[in-house]
């Protein structure tokens, strides 16, 4: 027997079905199939025994026990939270695939698998046409943070100039999260920056600046770094960091290098702002 539905009911229903959300539009289920897939193309890549770990848009695979896996990935998320808190608004609608070594040679068995080369750094790299970041975690968590906030900001600032988007980049390679803001920490980098300074091949800022583009790596390159660095970690202490983020990023169509959004925070006055970077950077100290 054919059960009859008023007219109304039909329509009513046919209402429902139209207005109820598919699976491709619910977000959650959106980032479930993201998952599920992301996880198998990584399990050939890395082995199905491999742990994983999701945190925020990351997914961690490695070989380094529950327990490691477990602290890596608190941090990625502890410091993801931080890095958006203070500076990005955008959030990745992706999933990062992040890949972590206990030692050299597995991760340089795994670069020449996965990229058809060996180890570009001895530490990490991102990979922006995979978002996949591949690491040997047996050198430190530091370029983790490094990589993560490379990936993170080019959702949020893809026309970053290159010093900066380093400066930023390696301030967070040696930090620490509290209160839920990040705050980078004197690294390795300061020898060569204070060594510069000591002897006058210092780079000013005004050509420091200059560097947008594969020009920033290469010969040369660790003072660049260092100097990017501790230029954002100055700014930093002088609570100035997270607003000249703002106006860079909102500026850069108008000021491509970054020159106008750091005079602008500074009031105008580079060089004397200069000149105080240069005697806090002597200051400075590293064990």
């Amino acid at each position: 027997m054919r059960t009859k539905f008023p007219l109304a009911a039909a329509l009513l229903i046919t209402s429902a079905l139209a207005c109820s959300p598919s699976r491709a539009d619910d977000p959650k289920e959106k980032d479930s199939d993201q998952e599920t897939k992301l996880r198998s193309d990584m399990e050939d890549q890395i082995g199905a025994d491999a742990d994983f770990k999701r945190a925020g848009p990351f997914l961690v695979a490695g070989h380094l026990g529950a327990d490691a896996m477990e602290g890596h990935a608190a941090m990625l998320e502890r410091c993801r939270k931080a890095l958006h808190a203070q500076f990005f608004t955008k959030e990745p609608d992706f999933l990062y695939a992040v890949y972590l070594f206990p030692n050299h040679d597995a991760y340089d068995a795994f670069c020449l698998k996965f990229t058809g080369d060996h180890a570009s750094s001895k530490y990490g790299f991102y990979l922006p046409s995979r978002h996949a970041l591949v690491m040997n975690i047996g050198t430190g968590g530091g370029t983790l943070v490094h990589e993560m906030t490379h990936a993170l900001m080019e959702v949020d600032f893809p026309k970053v100039p290159t010093w900066f988007n380093e400066g930023l980049a390696s301030l967070f390679e040696q930090s620490t999260t509290a209160g839920g803001k990040i705050k980078g920490l004197v690294n390795w980098r300061l020898p060569t920056l204070q060594s510069a300074l000591k002897d006058g091949s210092f780079l000013e800022w005004k050509k420091l600046v200059e560097f947008n583009g594969p020009g920033f790596y290469g010969d040369g390159s660790g003072l660049r770094y260092a100097t990017a660095r501790y230029l954002c970690m100055w700014l930093q202490e002088k609570g100035k960091l997270e607003a000249f983020y703002v106006k860079i990023r909102d500026g850069v169509d108008k000021d491509a290098k970054g020159w106008e959004a750091l005079s602008s925070v500074l009031d105008g006055k580079t060089e004397e702002a200069e000149k105080e970077w240069r005697e806090w950077a002597k200051g400075l100290k590293w064990e």
